[in-house]
């Protein structure tokens, strides 16, 4: 009987160690008491559940928790932007002190951390000195966009997508433009692709690569086909993996959902929208998300070209606020059905975890392509309506 106890009593001991085998002590200066701090596991490319959280008092918070080997994890107030990101491993004790400034003009508070300062994870300086050197790219990006600055403050001043900023961007000045942002965007896939491939034998290489692509996909096989078995068989392998090679749902039946349009105000459904065209556009989108603004343009055009041929989209948005929806929607003139995700029902329900996500569906409810954008949807609808 005693040894059963003591068996129990160490099993009991273990799970507890398990389950907070790492601390995060936090000291910011400028936090008012009471906010909520959470930290995630970073570079995921989807939303991640806390991990764990804890309440600001007199500056200070300490967050316990669970940890299976190395990691970037992000520390941030909860619905707030700004965000402290840091790598260490498990059993790690940090401690992580930064002063804070708290810009509350936006929707959400925005935190600024200066000055910070990370002790308790030799890691951390390791992810530093093999990273992309961000301050450095940044200060490049700056230095570019100041050459365009009178172009760019007449560029602001027109709506995204409208006659009048096409015909700007034809300009000699436009062309110019365009000219500096596609060189500064492959000069810098250039170096993080240099810096991700002088990691490609440990777990560094996919983390890496995962941290500084804003998006990964199918393009970006051929780098991970150059990673190590070690490479792609760690944690954020796996995770880099699932992304570029993901299981196909072409083929798979969607879930049907009731909307209402913003311009007829009338309930539909996507069932009612299949029933009366060939194909459907589904995009999930927001104000916020770059790529999203850009794919509007695309969409007009197919809108036009398609419409009267048997093409509906339907666009719904995840913006956490109404003006700012209502703003990107009638400043674009999105000629299309749209709707507000309100309660995020429909985005819980096509499980979206980044934006934007796009499904072109067949009149029988089944996927026909997941996430093309630009010419290669423009090159498939041209085929299925030719």
């Amino acid at each position: 009987m005693k040894r059963i106890i003591l068996t129990i009593i160490t099993c009991i001991c273990c799970m507890v160690t398990n389950a907070q085998n790492t601390r995060v002590e936090l000291n910011l200066d400028g936090v008012r008491d009471s906010t909520k701090i959470l930290i995630r596991v970073g570079a995921m490319h989807k939303v991640q559940n806390p991990l764990a959280e804890a309440f600001v008092k007199n500056g200070k918070a300490l967050l316990k928790f669970n940890s299976d080997g190395p990691r970037l994890y992000y520390i941030n107030a909860d619905n707030a932007y700004g965000l402290i990101a840091f790598v260490c491993d498990k059993g790690n004790d940090v401690k992580i002190s930064a002063n804070v400034s708290v810009d509350d003009s936006r929707d959400k508070p925005l935190y600024r951390f200066s000055d910070v300062n990370i002790l308790g994870t030799s890691l951390n300086k390791e992810y530093i000195t093999r990273n992309v050197d961000k301050e450095a790219v940044d200060a490049i990006y700056k230095d570019s966009r100041r050459q365009f600055g009178t172009f760019l403050r007449k560029l602001h001043m027109t709506k995204r997508g409208s006659l009048e900023q096409d015909s700007l961007m034809k300009t000699p000045e436009g062309r110019a433009f365009a000219k500096a942002e596609r060189n500064f965007i492959s000069f810098l896939d250039s170096t993080i692709t240099e810096k991700v491939l002088k990691e490609k034998d440990s777990w560094w290489g996919p983390l890496l690569l995962l941290d500084n692509m804003p998006y990964i996909g199918s393009e970006q096989a051929p780098i991970f086909n150059q990673f190590s078995k070690e490479a792609q068989e760690s944690f954020y392998g796996k995770v880099a993996h699932d992304l570029i090679f993901p299981k196909t749902i072409i083929g798979a039946t969607v879930p049907d959902f009731v909307f209402t349009d913003y311009t007829t105000k009338k309930k539909t459904s996507l069932k009612e929208q299949l029933a009366s065209n060939k194909y459907v556009i589904l995009d999930f989108w927001a104000s916020w998300c770059g790529p999203c603004m850009k794919e509007i343009p695309n969409f007009k055009r197919i809108h036009d070209l398609y419409s009267g041929k048997g093409l509906q989209i339907i666009s719904i948005s995840a913006d956490a606020n109404e003006n700012d929806w209502l703003k990107a929607l009638t400043g674009n003139n999105k000629r299309w059905l749209n709707d507000l995700d309100r309660d995020g029902s429909i985005c819980k329900l096509y499980k979206v975890e980044y934006y934007p996500t796009i499904y072109l569906i067949d009149s029988e409810g089944k996927i026909v392509a997941k996430d093309l954008r630009g010419n290669p949807l423009a090159d498939l609808l041209a085929k299925l309506f030719k």
